[in-house]
């Protein structure tokens, strides 16, 4: 999710109109390499760069436990679940009264099939913070994973109500791919001033779930010249075909978008694990 720009109707305008001319402008798959292997590297570089700070013996409190932390992403994003844990229950005994800790560490259980552990994490980041965004998002996320889908539509579209215009359009996201997974009409509608403004990414994920854009139309909008932006939009674009497709009851193609997904190495992003939870749920 971005930070959100204001822009003027005309610049829309031009941006899409220049979107038009490099929509089909894939990468080279060399230089998508490339961006997947840096992805990882770069992750490694995090934890190196904590460990040595931790190991400095120079840090303490906030200073100890932000290094803690940032060594536990990195870990999470490696697969290393459990060493994530391990770094983020010693941030939370520095600080046991921020929730992000507590957040960090419920995102590593679910990432670890952990929900119990999670579901305890995010009680206690929705009991110092209520209407913590993050919090709610993982609730959603966790209910989800375990086939609640009522419930996950709940928090979702909580979560739509406690943060900014683009978590919002993200939040409206996985509401609605929840209440349809359910057998419901889509929980949230997202409005838009122009339609180049609907061409904007994620724009027409949503447009797709409600059968106002074609899969293939929603795929070519997330195209991109950028090997970064390329992946992380792929990640996202074939993991909300997964799953339009379990939506209309096509698994097979669904556990085809879904590796998809998983194979563009965004392990950053909540897409690229969701991916993984229903390639599993589809393996069972």
């Amino acid at each position: 999710m971005k930070t959100r720009v204001h822009w003027r109707v005309s610049a829309w305008l031009f941006a899409a109109l220049l979107w038009q001319g490099i929509a089909q402008a894939a990468p080279d798959p060399a230089a998508l390499a490339q961006a997947r292997d840096g992805l990882r590297a770069a992750f490694q570089v995090q934890v190196e760069e904590a460990d040595r700070a931790i190991a400095s013996g120079e840090l303490e409190g906030s200073g100890l436990a932000h290094q803690l932390r940032k060594r536990g992403i990195g870990h999470s994003h490696l697969g290393q679940y459990a060493q994530a844990v391990a770094d983020f229950t010693r941030a939370i005994e520095l600080d046991g009264f921020n929730p992000q800790f507590y957040q960090d560490r419920a995102i590593a259980h679910v990432r670890a099939r952990d929900l119990a552990s999670a579901n305890t994490d995010l009680d206690m980041v929705l009991g110092l913070d209520r209407e913590n965004f993050s919090g709610l998002r993982e609730k959603g996320r966790v209910a989800f994973y375990q086939g609640e889908f009522d419930q996950a539509t709940r928090y979702f579209v909580r979560a739509s109500r406690a943060v900014g215009r683009d978590g919002q359009i993200y939040a409206a996201l996985w509401a609605n791919v929840a209440a349809l997974r359910a057998g419901r009409p889509a929980a949230l509608k997202l409005q838009s001033s122009t339609a180049a403004a609907r061409e904007a990414w994620p724009m027409p994920v949503a447009d797709m779930l409600i059968g106002d854009l074609t899969p293939e139309r929603m795929l070519e909008l997330a195209d991109s010249a950028q090997p970064k932006t390329y992946l992380s939009r792929q990640c996202e674009a074939h993991f909300y075909l997964g799953q339009y497709h379990l939506i209309h009851g096509r698994p097979e193609q669904a556990r085809a978008s879904f590796q998809a997904a998983v194979d563009t190495g965004k392990s950053d992003y909540m897409e690229y694990d969701w991916a993984l939870r229903e390639l599993e749920t589809l393996k069972n």
